[in-house]
């Protein structure tokens, strides 16, 4: 293990700490305590990020601390706060600035912005034309594409491919199950999917 990542994998494991204390008090900001859901998200997310580039697990914060809380959010109540996706843009654009600066890697600040600007001129465009998805879907598009673009450029078309793909087989066990006039959230796939894409590029590296 080289000192650059030796100090790097320090940083992520205080800066994930400090935010997974504003993640508990964010998410009970909803006034409503869908802990299990939480904890068990976390689990993932931790299990998931261990194979993730040391610089790449900063940008983890932002979305453990408002990424996921919006997206159990929108799994239980069918809505995303404007809070966590307002936090969750400008903790993750200011993140992801740190980390590519940071690491010598300017680069990654252009793939997060076409990641960002392209799944959220995704959405928009689709909102526009068909009013579907909804408009939380839309504001947490970008976030979710910054922090896919600075993984790297394939990750950004394989988040977005997962994410529906996960929402396609949730859509046909609803059907299966008689249930069709359920409402499906987005958002948990959108999470999903984008660390499902980071996950296996790491892994394929």
């Amino acid at each position: 293990m080289t000192a650059e990542t030796l100090v790097w994998s320090i940083a992520a494991t205080v800066v994930t700490g400090i935010g997974g204390v504003a993640a508990l008090r964010c998410f009970l900001a909803t006034r409503r305590r869908y802990e299990l859901l939480l904890i068990g998200a976390v689990v993932v997310l931790a299990a998931c990020t261990a194979v993730w580039p040391p610089a790449l697990r900063l940008a983890v914060v932002p979305f453990g601390a408002f990424g996921l809380p919006a997206a159990v959010v929108d799994l239980a109540e069918h809505r995303i706060p404007n809070q966590l996706s307002a936090m969750f843009a400008a903790s993750g654009a200011v993140g992801i600035a740190v980390i590519g600066v940071g690491s010598g890697t300017p680069e990654m600040l252009l793939r997060a912005a076409v990641g960002g600007l392209g799944w959220g001129g995704l959405l928009l465009g689709s909102f526009v034309v068909s009013g579907q998805p909804g408009p939380g879907d839309v504001k947490l598009a970008p976030s979710l594409g910054m922090l896919a673009g600075a993984a790297g450029w394939p990750v950004i078309g394989s988040a977005i491919a997962i994410s529906y793909l996960i929402a396609g087989c949730a859509a046909l066990a609803l059907v299966l199950s008689s249930r069709r006039q359920a409402r499906i959230p987005l958002a948990p796939a959108m999470a999903g999917g984008t660390v499902l894409a980071v996950t296996m590029t790491s892994l394929a590296v």
